[in-house]
């Protein structure tokens, strides 16, 4: 059972079994439009499209006989970056 206790300066408190609980205010921003929503879901595919016409670009670029070796290993290592998520 857990017990929710609100002074009168505002301050709410969370107590399970004699142990105050830490808690977060979580406010859901209501100002969302739903043309939002279907833009962005329409610039990912957009953005899906541009990285799937890349990686075909970059394959063309790799089995080209006019790029140098070094020219295809920076390819390479800027493809591996481009698909290695950014660590926190």
């Amino acid at each position: 059972m857990c017990s929710v206790f609100e002074f009168e300066d505002g301050v709410v408190e969370l107590w399970h079994e004699g142990n105050r609980l830490p808690y977060s205010i979580f406010t859901k921003d209501g100002h969302i439009r739903q043309a939002e929503i279907v833009t962005n879901k329409r610039l990912a595919v957009v953005l899906e499209q541009i990285r799937d016409k890349q990686e075909i670009r970059d394959q063309q670029r790799l089995a080209s006989p006019k790029m140098t070796l070094r020219e295809k290993r920076l390819l390479r290592e800027a493809a591996t970056r481009a698909a290695t998520p950014p660590s926190a």
